[in-house]
């Protein structure tokens, strides 16, 4: 039912309005009104949006009309913009009508008046629209808020972490350089540094630095951590194009030893970006460095995707004891700035103006077999190769790996985006169809079809810039959070994740795409009404359009249950994960991660403090056992040497097997759990004397010697002359990641002045993950600590992958159900809303609850039903990609697919509980006057 909204009742303008105080102008609209030949109920129409208007405009002036004299002096004075508002639902009438006459105009307005007016006309109109719809709004908003918001967060990430481009000068020209070997460890291997300086021959580049990621022991003050540097060549930077941001950087020919460079990042959190940080002296591996500068901030280092938040010179690094993170190849030379046998180092080019990548790389294959005559030991088989700097992400052997994760990352947004989308596009439709008569109305008084397009899209675009903003704002809260989350894992790692112009442009592409995309449709839709057209509709229940809403609604399923298949594949992969078979004993044990040598202990030193910390561990009554290792399985250390049995020494070095390797104590297997299967443990004075002997598993037992017995048989390692002799076989276990094949494995005795170790303690009673960590600061205070905590908590790196997949698959999949259910619960409510008239029909006519209930339940299931099967078939081809990525489960598992069907169903359910309920409240009285 129409109801009559008069100019002058209630508050429309502000205040109570007396007819004597707007009579005349009364009289001149209505006027106005009756020579346009409208019927009474569209002049009712105009008079409502009329007063409506006004209210608004006086509303955001902030206007205080109750004073005597006051409206009526406010509405004189906006006559021309009274005649403006009518030319706006009516543009053909004559610019000289009743309601102007007698007034003499001031002057011809500007076009910027007209289109500043329009444009304040529309912002008041839109405003009053999102006020009549408060909970649609809301939900429109959100929508827009999730979708922009995940978009925005993930590709801050990729962008901090991945996609960035490094900070240097002339990238073009910039090369990075390999060494390789066939069938080597990787592909593209780091250099030794002599090598790399004979680069310098080459006719193709004009420059050669190194670099290498280390991790150091950081203090300042009483507080020591261990913190991921970089060391580079003293030219490096001049190579890179890279300038300071304070202070001055490493140069050649200068005296750099002894100083340090920080991170912007180190600066502003370690400093609160004081001018003062520079000169002072930190202790890095316990030896005093002076800060001679700052990086800028856009400089993350060259090792993706670790950050650095210091810089050493590879000579200050060889003094403090940094090592580099990779290593390939094995000798006993002091220096590896001398020592062609130890490729450690990342090679870096300028290539000279005028020369193209594959005559670079001829170039290098030439010094390659130069280097090979002339030190055949070390380079034997060895060629050099580059490839352009831009073009490597992380590693050119990973890179493929990374990509093909970022991808699915990105596909899983895309998919949110989509699904955000498509529920968009719903609401803004149903709501452009809410107010079809309000357009049909405007259209037949003369409203063009621009004008009605021009305010739904401003609409829009008020509905984007909040929704913009506060996806930004959800994308800044998730990456401060994500950027303090620590990884407890023996290299510290964090994510460093910021919002900058890149991401900020992102989110405002994404926000101006949702406008226009999901704006768009609508209002043109709105335009295309008039008063025939809605009454077909309101007859013929709006098929086609409701056909459409169905339609996104279907795909909002399909892909929902893609998401959610594939979070439910990464969580049931999780909970394989910890229930796979280690060989190790987690349960009752805790350890922590520490390098005394990196803080400045000598040989003497460290031997005296290990045998304290193993004597003060066990002496407490609840340690049933303690040992020392150099690292532990699954931690992310991998160290490998070749070695073959004796009998078979004399086989060509390609044919030496690579053997995964550990140095352990004479308790480590009993305080591992790991079970001795034949021969013994190290005893304490073969670790003493580091005798030749070795502890293998069963499968490297099976491998070199099948069905014999290998107690007693000898092998031999590497290049080594001496032979080891086997003294005892182990179970196997897991010991790089927990997907992997059976891998052979060989134990070594861990030597007194080993520095880096892993502590560990098995408890016979009361566990107390932190008794390692403080009986380490009891006895050194000041000592670095990489990590530390229950066995349980250390080990986490092995299921950190897993974790992470359904953490993120998880995650999206509940984004993704929650908007899918907005626009289940939006169409179907719509559709009741469509129906009441035959809903309340069927009541009248005798219908029962059930029948209306399965009125409203079977639109709901047929759509969710149509989802279901193209998601699934989506699902089926597409969770292939996560074959590598999953443990112990099949990328089609069935009780997955059938568990996200059952969920889906259920949400179905609950989405058309409220327009059922709805449905059900409908009187056969309302219905049959409702229009």
């Amino acid at each position: 039912m129409t109801q009559r909204h008069d100019i002058t009742s209630g508050t429309h303008v502000a205040g109570h309005l007396s007819d004597p105080q707007l009579a005349s102008w009364r009289k001149a609209l209505r006027r106005e009104v009756e020579s346009l030949g409208t019927t009474d109920p569209e002049r009712d129409r105009i008079e409502e949006e009329l007063a409506q208007m006004l209210r608004d405009e006086a509303a955001f002036e902030g206007l205080d009309l109750e004073a005597e004299g006051a409206a009526e002096t406010w509405i004189a004075a906006r006559r021309v913009h009274l005649e403006e508002l009518l030319k706006e639902l009516r543009p053909e009438l004559p610019r000289k009508s009743a309601l102007t006459s007698g007034v003499a105009p001031v002057g011809e307005p500007s076009r910027w008046s007209h289109l500043s007016a329009g444009l304040k006309l529309d912002l008041l109109l839109a405003l009053r629209s999102f006020s009549k719809r408060p909970g649609l709004t809301a939900v429109i908003l959100a929508t827009l808020v999730l979708g922009i918001g995940l978009n925005s967060t993930v590709f801050s990430v990729l962008d901090s972490v991945l996609f960035r481009p490094l900070a240097v000068a002339e990238s073009d020209r910039l090369l990075r350089v390999y060494s390789s070997v066939p069938d080597g460890f990787l592909p593209e291997e780091p250099m030794a540094y002599p090598d790399l300086v004979d680069l310098r021959e080459s006719r193709a580049v004009e420059g050669i630095a190194a670099h290498a990621t280390t991790f150091v022991a950081y203090s300042q003050g009483d507080q020591a951590e261990i913190v991921i540097a970089e060391m580079v060549s003293d030219d490096a930077f001049d190579l890179l194009g890279v300038r300071p941001l304070r202070g001055q950087l490493f140069s050649e020919g200068q005296a750099n030893d002894g100083s340090v460079l920080l991170s912007a990042a180190a600066w502003r959190q370690r400093f609160d970006s004081s001018p003062e940080a520079l000169g002072q002296t930190v202790r890095v591996n316990g030896h005093p460095l002076e800060i001679a500068g700052v990086l800028p901030g856009n400089f993350r280092g060259l090792q993706r995707p670790l950050q650095p938040q210091f810089w050493i010179t590879l000579e200050t690094a060889e003094r403090i004891g940094a090592f580099p993170s990779q290593n390939s190849g094995n000798s006993t030379a002091a220096s590896r700035l001398v020592d062609r046998n130890r490729r450690s180092y990342w090679g870096l080019a300028r290539m000279k103006d005028g020369w193209q990548l594959p005559a670079v790389v001829a170039d290098l294959e030439n010094i390659a077999k130069g280097l090979e005559e002339a030190f055949p030991d070390s380079n034997e088989n060895r060629s050099l190769t580059a490839r352009t700097f831009g073009s490597v992400t992380v590693l050119p052997a990973f890179d493929t790996s990374v990509d093909t994760a970022s991808g699915i990352l990105l596909g899983l947004v895309l998919l949110v985006l989509l699904i955000a989308s498509a529920n968009l596009a719903n609401l803004l439709l149903a709501r452009a169809l809410a107010r079809r008569g309000e357009m049909a109305t405007r259209l037949s008084l003369g409203a063009s079809r621009l004008r009605i397009v021009r305010q739904l899209m401003m609409e829009s675009l008020l509905l984007a810039t909040v929704g913009g903003a506060g996806g930004l704002l959800l994308a800044g809260l998730c990456s401060r959070l994500m950027s303090q989350f620590r990884f407890n894992t023996t290299i510290p790692l964090q994510l460093a994740v910021d919002l900058d112009s890149r991401v900020l442009l992102f989110t405002v592409l994404l926000a101006g795409f949702a406008a226009i995309a999901f704006g768009l449709m609508p209002a043109v839709e709105a335009s295309r009404t008039d008063l025939s057209s809605v009454l077909r509709e309101h007859l013929g229940r709006g098929g086609k359009r409701l056909r459409f809403q169905s339609l996104m609604v279907a795909t909002q399923v399909a892909l929902s249950v893609v998401l959610l298949t594939f979070g439910g594949l990464a969580l049931r992969s999780v909970l394989n994960a910890t229930r796979v078979d280690t060989g190790l004993e987690t349960l009752n044990a805790a350890g922590a991660v520490i390098s005394p040598r990196s803080q400045g202990y000598e040989n003497d030193e460290i031997r005296t403090f290990y045998q304290r910390l193993k004597a003060e561990l066990a002496s407490q009554p609840s340690v049933a056992s303690v040992s020392t290792a150099s690292h532990l399985p699954l931690s992310l250390f991998i160290n490998t040497l070749d070695g073959i049995p004796v009998e078979r020494a004399s086989a060509a070095p390609e044919e030496w097997p690579e053997l995964d390797t550990a140095d352990v104590d004479d308790t480590y297997f009993e305080t591992l759990g790991i079970d001795v299967l034949q021969g013994r443990p190290f005893d304490p004075q073969e670790l003493e004397n580091r005798e030749r002997v070795v502890i293998i598993n069963q499968q490297l037992a099976q491998r070199f010697w099948p069905n014999e017995d290998p107690i007693g048989r000898e092998m031999r390692l590497d290049d080594e002359e001496s032979s080891y002799r086997v003294v005892g076989v182990v179970a196997n276990g897991k010991y790089r990641t927990l997907g992997e094949a059976q891998r052979p494995f060989i134990y070594r005795p861990m030597a007194p002045t080993s520095s880096q170790r892993t502590v560990t303690v098995r408890f016979a009673r009361d566990a107390d993950p932190l008794l390692v960590n403080r009986t380490i600061r009891k006895i050194d205070p000041d000592l670095a600590i990489a990590s530390s905590g229950s066995l349980d908590e250390m080990l986490a790196t092995s299921v950190l992958l897993p974790k992470l997949a359904a953490a993120v698959f998880g995650s999206f999949g509940l984004i993704g159900l929650l908007l899918s259910s907005m626009g289940l619960f939006g169409v179907l409510a719509y559709t009741v809303r469509q129906r009441t008239h035959e809903i309340g029909l069927r009541v009248a006519l005798g219908a029962g609850t059930p029948a209306v209930l399965r009125l409203v339940l079977r639109r709901g299931l047929v759509l969710v039903g149509l989802g279901m099967v193209v998601g699934t078939a989506i699902s089926l081809a597409a969770t292939r990609a996560l074959e590598t990525m999953l443990y112990g489960i099949s990328a089609t598992d069935a009780l997955t697919f059938g568990t996200v069907v059952v969920i889906l169903l259920a949400v179905a359910v609950l989405a058309t509980v409220g327009p059922a309920r709805r449905a059900l409240r409908v009187s056969p009285t309302e219905a049959l006057r409702y229009d």
